[in-house]
């Protein structure tokens, strides 16, 4: 797919809230910068080191795209995930498109595998999957998504003003019955916003053909399309 890069500017955020960036990842993001330097497209990073509670990291990068960048598409990567210049271009050129675009990186398992709520379609036009939620390591989000989304406020004293819970913890029911009670399960941030911006009209569409890397004991590498089987009948 062709695409001219430097349509927009692109804002990399990485919670790094164990303190570290895996040298994969670093690696990833020094070429990618380097490649886009070349190319005089505008981007930026953000970063946050540390932090207990990984949603409250999210919504503080959310913050500092918004008001200490002026780019127009947000890019997370997770600090563990590692990818090449192609897979980002591949994201880059769908987020001209949609307003949330995804690559799935593979679990720290052997055989690996790949996390995705998948809603029951095929393919679109454009080989992409619309689904309800995915890991958040490597996904570009148009800023009109934050600017338009309605969340609740909360204060941290970091901060000259209350940031925007865009991110949340949250518990949803399961089928297990206890003591005549239902037994919650607790739910991640990213899932959660990824359902909470598929109410407000923002659904995610993730690419099956990005290749990403998944860094733990060992690295982990592989490409959603050659398991598509586990969550479509291609």
């Amino acid at each position: 797919m062709q695409f001219d890069l430097s349509k927009q500017s692109y804002c990399f955020a990485i919670p790094a809230y164990e303190g570290q960036i895996r040298v994969e990842t670093q690696m990833s993001l020094l070429g990618v910068s380097t490649k886009l330097s070349s190319m005089g497209v505008a981007h930026s990073f953000a970063i946050i080191k540390g932090g207990a509670l990984i949603h409250n990291v999210r919504n503080e990068l959310v913050y500092k795209f918004l008001n200490q960048s002026d780019c127009d598409t947000m890019v997370w990567i997770d600090a563990d995930v590692g990818f090449e210049f192609d897979a980002f271009a591949r994201l880059a050129a769908w987020s001209s498109l949609y307003p949330i675009v995804a690559g799935v990186y593979p679990s720290r398992t052997d055989p690996p595998t790949f996390f995705v709520n998948h809603l029951g379609e095929g393919y679109n036009e454009h080989g992409l999957i619309k689904v309800n939620g995915t890991g958040m390591g490597f996904v570009a989000m148009q800023r009109q998504v934050f600017e338009k989304m309605k969340v609740l406020q909360y204060r941290s004293k970091a901060y000259p003003v209350p940031l925007r819970a865009y991110f949340q913890m949250d518990y949803v029911p399961t089928e297990e019955m206890y003591e005549e009670e239902v037994v919650m399960k607790s739910q991640g941030e990213d899932i959660w916003f990824f359902q909470e911006a598929f109410k407000q009209g923002f659904p995610t569409y993730i690419d099956p053909q990005i290749n990403l890397t998944h860094t733990g004991p060992k690295t982990f590498d592989g490409r959603l399309q050659d398991c598509i089987s586990q969550i479509i009948n291609p």
